[in-house]
């Protein structure tokens, strides 16, 4: 009985902390800074399919990661022939299918929010691949966001592991396949991580969620594109959106940085036609 509160505990504790980051990203999502950058995404329209990428990106990634290590569980527990290694395999064989096809719903909205986008603005922007590109590039800068806090889940499961496997020996079996597929998902998440590091260079696990969200956006912002912000007091600022990590930053025509903390951000609207009718987005390099 003991044996079998161990694995329930192990897994619990893996399955538990994988659901508590996503429901904190979907808290974030709903929070009011995301709500005053919904409300300009509106009419900065790079904003708004950014916002929707990044908590697909943010899911399909915890997602993915969590399915490699049952992955990696379940055909390892298959090699020792007594029930609790059975129940334990075939509890991991559900799991991963189960997150296997749920992963595959959040890639077909990703490949939506995209395919949106680009029906958007392929009457604006002359390189439409480049737009893709530029996207998909994003999308797979997003995995560098979620890779930190995955570790860590492996980090807490497999201090909990090693505990059980001192209170009860019984569970030394088991408790060793369950540390051996942490170690087998830690070694191939860093391998992915180098892989996608060595192709985006500005992006590294020791940034901030803040300097990644800020490097990400970079990316898709478009410089020549002016939007109009009206703070809490009536006071409009016009000019391009520069950054929208510690407050939204506006670049006025003069050169003038304006810095509107969330919280006095009252409305958001297009600037007047003449400003943007020569803007185009310019293409991916």
């Amino acid at each position: 009985m003991l044996l079998l509160n161990g694995i329930t505990a192990v897994l619990g504790t893996f399955s538990a902390s994988i659901l508590v980051y996503i429901i904190t990203n979907w808290i974030q999502q709903i929070s009011k800074r995301n709500n005053i950058l919904k409300l300009i995404g509106y009419v900065y329209r790079p904003l708004y399919y950014f916002i929707n990428l990044k908590y697909v990106g943010v899911v399909t990634y915890i997602l993915l990661l969590a399915s490699l290590f049952f992955a990696t569980l379940a055909p390892v527990s298959d090699h020792l022939e007594t029930t609790n290694n059975i129940i334990l395999s075939t509890v991991s064989y559900i799991i991963f299918l189960i997150l296997f096809f749920v992963v595959i719903g959040f890639i077909g909205k990703r490949k939506k929010i995209i395919n949106n986008l680009v029906e958007e603005s392929q009457y604006n922007i002359p390189d439409v691949d480049s737009l893709r590109i530029k996207w998909n590039k994003v999308f797979g800068g997003i995995f560098v966001l979620v890779i930190r806090y995955f570790l860590i889940i492996l980090a807490i499961t497999f201090v909990l592991t090693a505990i059980f496997m001192v209170i009860d020996k019984d569970f030394d079996q088991v408790g060793l396949l369950i540390l051996f597929s942490i170690i087998i998902s830690f070694i191939i998440t860093i391998c992915v991580y180098v892989f996608y590091i060595t192709r985006r260079p500005n992006l590294g696990i020791l940034d901030t969620d803040t300097e990644i969200e800020m490097k990400l956006f970079d990316l898709v912002k478009d410089p020549a594109y002016c939007v109009c912000i009206i703070d809490n007091s009536g006071n409009e600022y016009c000019g391009n959106l520069e950054s929208i990590s510690y407050g939204i930053v506006i670049k006025q025509n003069e050169g003038t940085i304006i810095n509107l903390p969330y919280e006095l951000v009252s409305k958001a609207k297009s600037c007047p036609k003449s400003r943007n009718s020569s803007s185009t987005l310019q293409p991916y390099q």
